[in-house]
Order: structure tokens, then sequence, then C-alpha cells
């Protein structure tokens, strides 16, 4: 189990703390984040696969325990092409015009590990899973869904040839 906390100040996301629990399950992931900061609103963003994923016995999905333990859930239908994930926190991390939107204490070792020795699969644009995806992937989760990589670009006619 793996989470990133931040919060959002002036669209920058302020990331101060993180959970990373081995061999865990949600109820335990909630009881820890609960326990760092019971009386914050608390807003959650899982893989989009949580919907799926049961992680106890009952059926229960990670769904809806991080719902019924009254965190705000946000969380997307399907998941955003892996590709756009990353972009959309790339964009943030630094932009085009030089601006930082995603500022990481240093006490987030795991998070700022995590970004700093992420690779890809050779000549592909797929990250390795070698451990440290399960940080960026939690980040990603957040930053895609309130930032999504979006075009300017007004639709083309599609164009047809004779």
């Amino acid at each position: 189990m793996s989470a990133c906390l931040f919060h959002l100040k002036n669209n920058v996301a302020e990331f101060f703390d993180e959970i990373v629990i081995y061999s865990s399950n949600t109820d335990e992931f909630i009881d820890e984040l609960l326990s760092r900061y019971p009386k914050n609103k608390i807003i959650v963003y899982p893989d989009p696969a949580s919907r799926q994923r049961k992680t106890s016995a009952g059926g229960r999905t990670d769904l809806t325990i991080l719902t019924n333990a009254g965190l705000n859930v946000k969380c997307k239908n399907t998941h955003a092409l892996v590709r756009d994930r990353i972009n959309s926190v790339n964009s943030r991390l630094k932009n085009f015009d030089g601006n930082r939107n995603i500022l990481i204490d240093p006490s987030c070792k795991n998070l700022i590990n995590s970004l700093t020795k992420q690779m890809y699969k050779e000549g592909t644009n797929q990250p390795e899973k070698s451990g440290h995806d399960h940080m960026t992937d939690a980040l990603g989760y957040a930053i895609e869904y309130i930032f999504p990589i979006s075009s300017n670009l007004p639709p083309s006619q599609p164009k047809r040839f004779s």
C-alpha cells in the first residue's frame, strides 16, 4: 500500500507526507491514515482498478472500503493512458514556462526515490515494474485526476481523399 499526501495551494500540489505499508491491505491503510490525520477532511485518488479489486473476504472492493471509512473518493471509471498520466505529472513537475507546480517535502523519501529511479522499459514508453512504480502511480492517479492532459486545439474535420 502506497500513498503520498498533499494539499493544493494556489494550484500547486504540496506533498508533505507518505504512507508505505508492505504486505498490507486497504483496512490497515485506512487505520494508519486516520490515526495520522483524524480531524482532516481527506480526499483519496485510488487506482481505478479499486472498483474491482477485492482485498478482503466478503466481496468488498477497495473502493467500497475507502468510501465506507468516510473518505471522499475521487476515482475515474477507467484508467487514463499510462503516457497521459506520466505527462500530467511531468507537466506539473516543470511545465513549458519553467513553472513548478509540484513541491515535495524532503521527508517524502519514498516518493523522491521513486521519482528519481523510475525507468522505462528499453525502447518503449512503458514504465518498468521494478518496485519504484507504486509511489509514482499513487502520485499519478491524483495529479492526472485533478490536472488531466487536455488539448486546446479545436477538433478538425476528417480529410477525404478522392
